[in-house]
């Protein structure tokens, strides 16, 4: 162990304030291997299904020799490509993606590949899909259980300098989950929805039903949206980036633009009305509740931003964070992250809650009845920097954040701060299935641990992949040794591998019951499928 890892180690066991109680985790580990990996294989490339048992990756052919030193194809200027899906071959391509991913039931698996110039297609299970001039933003409906929303997949293609979306029905995978084989022969033809001038890129989205598909598209003068193939009211501009549906299903929301001022727009699906709402010199993204009854938006009036929650209209900053906008999940309680000056950074939290350690009001007027509480109120005090969050706990209890005072990073929790250290992974925060636990990584010098429960874990190169066993008794988190990969189960560490394939990409391991999960790992070149049964002692 380096000397710095080990000297961090050492001060760190000073902060395990609270031990857990002495348990004994038995693990019996099964590793079934499944393909070995070509090494001219291209990093970054491997991607696994949601399920976990499911690969693919890009190889470039003759791109290193056995050994590992530069082949003949390294330096060529026409790369030759392919994709390996589950162990088997695909053909070889001159280029491949960007786009390469698993549907969310995992069942299918599209990329973007290219033969030669104006001549590039989804590659759909194996089966290549009509060719065109350039292809963008592959898309898939979600994995309701039951419904339409899993049977499609959208993308936006380009022919002859004009933008379409293209829609396909995908098949009936086989029954028990099983990988799609590909497109079913003699099956519907696509739904091709243009032309149009362009489109937006990163607004083309499906309902949470997976019933209704919208998307930004413009012609020479105007910008609308396509709800479901129909153009919607056209104005100056649709904002990239801002087409969504409500968690609920039952309305769109998007940002339009018309003359120099920006606006929501609310579709009632089932009515089939819009409703714009008042005008601003610019207005953010909207934030929905998760019953979708609630929303917000930062906006801004000349040199001053502010947030508009419902019909309230708090009071205005230099600057706020708009991607830190968050609610509860009960949709009760709503937060995010102001930037009042460079140095004087702070949380805000509507409703106010007594029970909190409150700072100074943070409320203009309002159009609340008189008795009831200002909207927005500041919580906690002022830092050099608020690095990340709010994060609600499960039962919307507690709210988080990271905050940098005097160069150490640390949690705030319901305005009352944790430990210090070097560094925090704002990311990293994982509540456990129950609500009632917290843990989160952290860093001092080089070492990183995971926190919880008022005490650390070991130190690690790095930690990543948090999550709780699903009875909330354990905190699992995978743990870099050197150039090797360990899961850790509370305290326990398992077989060390080359990678834990699983985690990357913002990946978990996959439980299936309590005592029972999986996760793909590499062992020296090889793709390995591991099961994992525990017996707590």
């Amino acid at each position: 162990m380096p000397r710095n890892l080990a000297a961090a180690l050492a001060g760190l066991t000073l902060l395990a304030a609270h031990p857990a109680t002495a348990q004994t985790i038995e693990r019996k580990v099964k590793e079934t291997r499944l393909h070995r990996v070509d090494r001219s294989w291209l990093g970054g490339s491997f991607t696994c299904s949601p399920n976990n048992r499911r690969f693919a990756h890009v190889v470039q052919k003759g791109r290193v020799d056995d050994q590992g030193r530069p082949g003949p194809a390294a330096k060529q200027k026409h790369k030759e490509l392919f994709v390996v899906l589950d162990g088997r071959k695909h053909p070889i391509y001159a280029d491949i993606g960007p786009d390469f991913l698993f549907s969310p039931d995992s069942r299918h698996f599209a990329y973007i590949a290219q033969k030669a110039k104006n001549d590039v297609f989804v590659v759909l299970d194996g089966v290549e899909l009509d060719p065109y001039d350039d292809v963008f933003r592959i898309t898939f409906g979600p994995a309701t259980p039951g419904g339409r929303g899993a049977r499609r997949m959208a993308y936006f293609a380009v022919k002859d300098k004009q933008c379409y979306c293209v829609v396909h029905d995908l098949p009936a995978a086989p029954a028990g989950g099983a990988p799609a084989t590909g497109p079913a022969a003699g099956g519907p033809a696509p739904k091709v929805i243009g032309p149009f001038r362009n489109v937006g890129l990163d607004t083309l989205t499906f309902s949470p039903d997976g019933k209704h598909l919208a998307f930004a598209a413009r012609d020479r003068d105007d910008g609308f949206v396509i709800l479901d193939g129909e153009k919607q009211t056209a104005y100056e501009a649709v904002i990239d980036g801002t087409v969504q549906f409500t968690p609920d299903g039952r309305r769109l929301a998007y940002v339009a633009a018309e003359d120099q001022k920006w606006f929501v727009v609310l579709r009632d699906l089932a009515a089939g009305k819009d409703r714009e709402l008042p005008a601003f010199d610019n207005v953010g993204e909207v934030t929905f509740s998760p019953a979708g009854d609630r929303l917000a938006f930062v906006a801004r009036v000349a040199d001053k931003q502010f947030v508009v929650l419902g019909e309230d209209r708090h009071r205005p900053h230099d600057g706020i964070v708009p991607e830190s906008l968050a609610f509860s999940p009960d949709g009760k309680r709503f937060g995010y992250r102001v930037d009042e000056t460079l140095t004087r950074q702070f949380m805000v939290l509507d409703p106010p809650d007594p029970s909190l350690a409150a700072g100074s009001a943070a409320t203009a007027p309002s159009t609340r009845p008189a008795d009831a509480p200002p909207p927005g109120r500041q919580i906690g005090r002022q830092y050099d920097s608020v690095l990340a969050g709010p994060v609600f706990s499960p039962d919307s209890k507690k709210v988080i954040y990271v905050a940098l005072k005097d160069r150490k990073q640390f949690v705030v929790v319901n305005g009352v701060e944790e430990e210090r250290y070097d560094g925090i992974g704002g990311g990293s925060f994982t509540f456990s299935p129950d609500g009632k636990r917290l843990a989160y990584a952290a860093r001092n010098g080089p070492a990183w641990f995971v926190c919880y429960d008022g005490r650390v874990s070991r130190a690690y190169h790095g930690v990543f992949g948090i999550t709780f066993t699903p009875d909330s008794r354990f905190v699992c988190f995978a743990g870099r040794k050197g150039a090797d990969e360990v899961i850790v189960v509370g305290r326990d560490e398992g077989y060390t591998f080359m990678t834990i394939l699983s985690l990357q990409r913002g990946g978990r391991i996959s439980f299936t019951s309590p005592t029972d999960f999986h996760y793909l790992a590499g062992i020296k070149w090889n793709v390995y499928l591991v099961t994992e049964k525990m017996t707590v002692k």
